[in-house]
């Protein structure tokens, strides 16, 4: 999942976390989120200015024919996503990966695939790419829900994307 907002995801989360007395620290991680906070988070994004996009990929259904491995389908998948947002987030845009500080080859491989995207379709460019972990960037967390929810069997989660029908293309 990719997102973006006109403003800080910290402004967003803050009166939930403080609603439901989670702490400054609480890390929102849909895999681990109580059922209770899924719900208002969802609608608290809904409310919020955002942008998003969730590619959905089966990849063991991915053909035989399709070559990339590892960091470099990981490259791939990003730069397509990417690549749905529109041209004026992606102006002013950071990218951040959710991961270890220390992937520096995998941030090499997804500038690399971003930029040959990003030019290929004539858009933008972006400001930076870097990796975070999402424990330390809101903006990470809220992509991270966002995922959990596409990616869920459980159709009451699924449902939570409903919400922001006309924010996330999925």
């Amino acid at each position: 999942a990719c997102v973006a907002g006109s403003q800080p995801f910290s402004a967003l989360l803050k009166p939930l976390r403080e609603g439901y007395r989670l702490g400054d620290d609480f890390h929102f991680h849909f895999a681990d989120v109580s059922e209770l906070i899924k719900q208002p988070f969802f609608v608290a994004l809904a409310q919020a200015d955002i942008e998003g996009v969730v590619l959905r990929v089966d990849k063991p259904r991915l053909s035989p024919n399709y070559h990339r491995r590892g960091d470099d389908l990981i490259a791939h998948l990003v730069a397509e996503t990417v690549s749905h947002l529109a041209l004026p987030v992606l102006a002013r845009g950071v990218l951040l990966i959710d991961g270890s500080r220390d992937e520096s080859v995998l941030t090499q491989k997804i500038r690399v695939a971003v930029s040959a995207k990003l030019r290929a379709s004539g858009g933008g460019r972006l400001k930076r790419i870097a990796v975070r972990p999402a424990r330390e960037e809101d903006g990470l967390q809220v992509a991270d829900m966002i995922a959990g929810a596409a990616a869920s069997e459980r159709i009451r989660n699924n449902t939570l994307l409903g919400y922001l029908r006309g924010k996330v293309m999925l």
